[in-house]
Parts: C-alpha cells; sequence; structure tokens
C-alpha cells in the first residue's frame, strides 16, 4: 500500500482514473500512475478554482495526457485476463486478436481494452501476450 502520506494524492489519482473492480494494480503501479498524473498536472493553475472544477481540469488533462495512458497500460497487472483468472491463455489471445479484426464484441474481453477506447489494438495484444508470458503478478 502506499504510504499514508500519499494517501491524498492517490485518492486524487483514483479521482482522476476511477478503476473497474477488475483493474488491479500493485503499489509500484499506483505510484507510476500518481507520479504521471502528477507530472500531467504540474504546469495547470488551480488558483480561484473551485473544487469540483479544479478535480474535471485535472481529470482532463491527465486523461489527454499520452504518458499517462502509457504508464496506465502498463501498469496494470494483467491485461488480456479476460475471465479474471490473475493469467493469460492463448485462448484469450485468440479472443482479443478476433475482437481487433472485427469478428467479435469487446464485451467478449474487456480487460483487453486497456485504454476503454472500445476496441483492441495491437499495442493492448502485445500487452497481454507479454502477461502470457511473463504472468500477471
Amino acid at each position: 500500500m502506499v504510504a499514508s502520506a500519499d494517501q491524498g494524492t492517490q485518492r486524487f489519482g483514483h479521482l482522476m482514473f476511477p478503476v473497474p473492480p477488475r483493474r488491479r494494480f500493485d503499489t509500484d503501479g499506483i505510484a507510476a500512475v500518481v507520479q504521471a498524473v502528477e507530472q500531467a498536472n504540474a504546469q495547470s493553475n488551480f488558483e480561484d478554482l473551485t473544487t469540483d472544477t479544479a478535480v474535471a481540469q485535472a481529470q482532463q488533462t491527465a486523461a489527454a495526457d499520452p504518458v499517462v495512458q502509457v504508464v496506465l497500460q502498463e501498469n496494470h497487472l494483467c491485461a488480456g485476463d479476460c475471465n479474471s483468472s490473475d493469467d493469460v491463455t492463448v485462448n484469450e489471445l485468440l479472443i482479443m486478436v478476433n475482437i481487433a479484426l472485427g469478428n467479435a464484441d469487446i464485451s467478449a474481453c474487456a480487460p483487453g481494452d486497456t485504454n476503454h477506447d472500445g476496441s483492441i489494438t495491437i499495442n493492448e495484444i502485445l500487452a497481454a501476450v507479454n502477461k502470457a508470458l511473463n504472468g500477471c503478478g
């Protein structure tokens, strides 16, 4: 778990990116995401903004930042684990390929869509292959 001094930041990171229950990050992954979100917002000026407006601005900035998106994708513990079994099988890789080819719906493997854009890309398939080879832990 992230140290208690970072709890506000971690919560801020959570506000940036509500994570579905199946999406898991380890402590290092959470720290990497928080750091990327902080860097994306480093030049933001929140002075004279209400809390709600500042949060909305920070969310938009971080969500549009490609570095944040890469960090999220790279630190997700098990990209491609379609059945939440904490591993990625050849069958799950094939499901992802079929989704990418348009032969299956994204609902067949939502965890494969690590950037949540409604499709499966080659980068997401490669991330899943890495998890299949190296494990989810």
